[in-house]
């Protein structure tokens, strides 16, 4: 158990550092001139790639680590797969 509580932890700590660095990069366009415009390929990218990073950094903080009679819940290992090399830019989530 403690295995996966770690395991759960790093990759939520990567997470959690991407989300924050798109969300930096997200907010860049509303301080660029003009501010942030949907319409704009790059802007809509930036938005997507946030929103995807902050819905795994969700996914892996509520990830059930185990079952009331204590045996490990599967469920927290798929995240982990899901999320440890996790790239926005790869993926159709």
């Amino acid at each position: 158990m403690d295995s996966r509580i770690g395991e759960l932890l790093a990759v939520l700590a990567g997470m959690v550092r991407r989300a924050g660095d798109a969300l930096d990069h997200l907010e860049e366009t509303e301080r660029a001139p003009g501010g942030f415009d949907l319409d704009s390929d790059d802007h809509a990218h930036r938005l997507h790639t946030a929103l995807q990073l902050v819905k795994g950094v969700v996914e892996l903080s509520e990830a059930p680590v185990m079952y009331p009679d204590l045996t490990l819940d599967p469920s927290g290992e798929f995240l982990v797969v899901k999320y440890r090399d996790y790239n926005p830019e790869s993926t159709n989530a």
